[in-house]
């Protein structure tokens, strides 16, 4: 019988060398997953004396993917140290930092295997994969969702999934109307809808060491936006005239806060309005304002996330 997408089994491992594969350590929920063997196939372009092409053949291998899923307090640490890189725990206020690690050459991102069942006799082991973006979004009665991209190495057959002591964290999600906003300290009063996005922009290559493969993504030029929609009022006004025509730098702070106290907080240290455009009357609708927000690198750190669960060690 054909199997259906709520058969998915979705687990991830963190590997120890990058592109060897390793077992499972969590389970995650999903709401959709997109991850896929990819291959560069080519011709060989010489003339055959015949009415077709020539022959094809595989000149490279990659395994790309995404997936989207909701922003739990325990497993969303887990997805911002893929996507930053660096965390500091600290035992005393049970918050972990998470930050984007440096340009060096021994900074790197941790690598993951990815082990996806999709409810056949066979499982599919996706290694080497790095997380190389995350969209965070949250709209009036809505939860806190996100959205990952990742760079992968190889997908491998392997044996069904059949640990069933891995299971998915069942607590709730954060959501919208647990959020609030801030820039320089002072709350923006009624957000009807939030986002923040961060890129890696990650690049690898092919070489005569890699063979077939791609050698390990490394981190370029980081980008980091948040996008807010608020009604139209006088306090929205001054913030288009005093920041966003000024070109003033800014900071911004985006937190989430659960009924158990677990929290979320996003943090752009220094920011500019990037946009900000007029809101028009196109009806008798309620007026609102969007704005754009994009980090600016003049001091450290670039962004942080910081999180307080019940996890008392480092992801």
């Amino acid at each position: 019988m054909a199997v259906n997408g709520n058969s998915v089994i979705f687990t991830i491992g963190k590997e120890t060398t990058y592109g060897t594969p390793v077992n499972p350590e969590k389970r995650f929920e999903v709401s959709s997953e997109s991850f896929k063997y990819v291959a560069n196939k080519t011709e060989e372009g010489l003339l055959t004396g015949r009415i077709g092409g020539g022959m094809v053949e595989t000149m490279s291998v990659k395994a790309d993917g995404s997936f989207s899923t909701l922003a739990k307090p325990e497993s969303v640490g887990y997805f911002l140290k893929g996507v930053l890189g660096a965390e500091t725990f600290d035992e005393e206020t049970g918050k972990h930092t998470f930050t984007p690690i440096g340009n060096r050459e021994s900074d790197l991102l941790p690598s993951y295997t990815f082990t996806i069942d999709r409810g056949l006799q066979k499982a599919f082991a996706y290694s080497g994969v790095i997380f190389d973006s995350v969209s965070f979004s949250a709209s009036a009665e809505d939860r806190l969702k996100l959205d990952l991209t990742c760079i992968g190495q190889k997908e491998t057959k392997v044996n069904s999934i059949s640990d069933t002591t891995l299971k998915a964290e069942n607590a709730k999600s954060f959501k919208f109307h647990q959020g609030s906003v801030k820039m320089d300290n002072a709350t923006i009063a009624d957000i009807t809808s939030i986002s923040f996005d961060y890129k890696n922009n990650s690049t690898n290559y092919q070489s005569t060491d890699t063979g077939l493969y791609f050698s390990r993504p490394v981190p370029g030029k980081r980008e980091c936006t948040a996008t807010f929609e608020a009604t139209y009022t006088n306090t929205i006004e001054t913030i288009r005239e005093e920041k966003f025509k000024t070109d003033e730098i800014v900071t911004v702070e985006i937190e989430f806060v659960d009924n158990d106290n677990n929290s979320i907080k996003f943090i752009i240290p220094n920011a500019q309005i990037q946009a900000m455009e007029n809101p028009t009357a196109t009806g008798a609708d309620l007026l609102k304002q969007s704005i754009t927000v994009q980090a600016v690198d003049v001091d450290d750190p670039f962004v942080k996330v910081e999180l307080i669960n019940s996890v008392t060690e480092n992801y």
